[in-house]
């Protein structure tokens, strides 16, 4: 039973999947206050939350700012559920919700002013394209902010072993996810650590 709600994190589909989309919205919740609290949100513009999952990010950056909100995801159900939840701000049309590849975004060139991503990157198989992917999209001194709560030490070591190794995903110490971003041209790096709750944000800018 739990393996089968596990590996719906990936792709949620079927019933499993819309239990692990309620699950997701529930518990990291908290986790996205913390993160869009110290992300420097445009006022307006348009943002985009990439990997957006049931669609309660998208509902927080729609309260929290005036821009446009973007909410992408590859999985059918996910784009079904985040709809729902953001059903008067989509008729009003001040949200957006799209079905799309991180590797192929919808989004013109220099078109996004702040993309976000929260418990998605581990599932970026090809991650160094996903990061040049959103480069693309975001406009001269955009910003990228990835939110984790699995978090590797730097030494290469971490708690999520076993979970990563079921789900065929990567996660990341700071290190490394700050190597990601200079790799792909992202200047102005910027980390944080929630070392209680076991938590980081990493954000960098596309150079103007």
């Amino acid at each position: 039973m739990i393996k089968k709600l596990t590996a719906n994190a990936r792709k949620p589909s079927g019933i499993w999947g819309r239990l692990m989309i309620k699950k997701m919205n529930a518990t990291h919740y908290d986790m996205t206050v913390w993160s869009l609290n110290n992300i420097n949100l445009p006022k307006d513009g348009a943002i985009a939350d990439i990997g957006c999952g049931g669609g309660r990010c998208v509902r927080i950056l729609n309260k929290m700012s005036e821009a446009e909100i973007f909410g992408v995801d590859y999985s059918p159900l996910c784009v079904s559920e985040a709809l729902k939840k953001n059903k008067g701000s989509v008729k009003n049309g001040k949200v957006k919700i799209l079905q799309a590849s991180v590797y192929k975004l919808p989004f013109d060139d220099c078109s996004i002013d702040c993309a976000v991503s929260v418990e998605a990157v581990y599932f970026w198989d090809e991650p160094d394209k996903a990061f040049c992917e959103i480069k693309r999209a975001l406009k001269p001194g955009g910003s990228l902010n990835i939110v984790c709560e699995m978090v590797k030490n730097d030494d290469g070591t971490g708690s999520h072993d076993e979970v990563a190794d079921f789900l065929k995903l990567k996660y990341y110490s700071i290190t490394e996810l700050k190597e990601l971003f200079e790799r792909n041209g992202y200047k102005s790096i910027n980390t944080l650590y929630d070392e209680i709750n076991t938590r980081m944000l990493v954000s960098g800018i596309k150079p103007e």
